[in-house]
This record gives C-alpha cells, sequence and structure tokens, in this order.
C-alpha cells in the first residue's frame, strides 16, 4: 500500500544576500517583490498545493563567514528550504558544496563555479562567461573598421568581477 501524502507545515524561500554590505545597492531591491510574490502565492492561490509559503531574509553583509554562518542557519530548519537565492558569486561559490550535498535548489546569478558542474544550482539569469561571450558575437557582427578591435577588461579583484576570465572565456 502506498505511504499517505505528508505535507509540511509551510514551505520556504530563503534570500541569503547582502543587504548591509558592498552589494547592498545591488541586491537589496529584490527582497520587496520576492517577499510580494511569496504572499500573492499565500493569498491567491493558497500556497503551493494548500502548503504556506514563508519568505526568509538572511543578510550576509557581503562576508563569505557570515554567508556560511547563515546558511548552517537555515539548513538546520524542518523542514529545509524549498529554495535558496543567492546573489553575490563569491557566496555562492562556497554555498555550492553545501546544497548539493543538502539537496536544496538554488537559484544563483552568474558564477560558472557556482553553478557547474550540474548539480542543486540553476542560474536565474546568463551566466558571466555568456555574457561576455554576447557582446564578443555582438562585436564580431558590428565592427565596420578594417583593423580588428583590442578589447581589455578592466574588472573587480574577486569572484563577480573575475567570472569572464577563464580559459573559456579567453579562448572565445
Amino acid at each position: 500500500t502506498p505511504k499517505p501524502e505528508v505535507k509540511p507545515s509551510w514551505v520556504m524561500i530563503a534570500d541569503v544576500c547582502d543587504v548591509s554590505g558592498p552589494y547592498a545597492a545591488n541586491t537589496a531591491s529584490t527582497h520587496p517583490g520576492l517577499s510580494d510574490s511569496v504572499d500573492y502565492i499565500n493569498a491567491e492561490l493558497d500556497g503551493i498545493k494548500g502548503v504556506p509559503m514563508q519568505f526568509r531574509l538572511y543578510d550576509t553583509g557581503g562576508k563569505v563567514a557570515v554567508t556560511i554562518s547563515r546558511y548552517e542557519e537555515l539548513r538546520a530548519l524542518k523542514p529545509k528550504p524549498l529554495v535558496l537565492i543567492g546573489h553575490i558569486s563569491h557566496q555562492n561559490e562556497v554555498l555550492r558544496p553545501r546544497i548539493d550535498e543538502d539537496h536544496i535548489v538554488a537559484l544563483f546569478t552568474g558564477s560558472q563555479i557556482a553553478l557547474y558542474p550540474v548539480g542543486y544550482a540553476f542560474a536565474m539569469m546568463p551566466t558571466y562567461i555568456d555574457t561576455f561571450g554576447a557582446f564578443i558575437d555582438w562585436l564580431v557582427e558590428n565592427w565596420k573598421e578594417e583593423r580588428a578591435p583590442k578589447v581589455a577588461i578592466l574588472t573587480w579583484d574577486l569572484a563577480y568581477g573575475k567570472a569572464c576570465i577563464s580559459d573559456e572565456g579567453m579562448a572565445y
């Protein structure tokens, strides 16, 4: 005989990102939209199959050690989050092995290291290397001068800035 379906008492979307640190200007504005989406799903759709959703924000201040600490807090929850959202490349890279181990689906931004090999992390936007490739494609298609263009990369000295500086990116 099949086991009866056991529904959790709630389903959580966890957002682990920088609200108070150096990336706050880029990431803090997403939280009202995420929170409003969860409220809408609960009010209009009765949650997910009748199970209410929760939205929780875990501020990291842009620090990897805090990111790990916040993740340890949410991984201890019962039930674990349904989805983890991560906005900051170097934080996503450090969380990647943990989400695979815990089987928590994550929506991450652009870093190849945070997304490959295929596992529980999915891109919520094109990867930085894909965006770089699209720019190179555009440049090749639209360059009208006889002389080939020269491309210089001026970037931040961290995971986000270095994402397109890879063997694949340079070969492309």
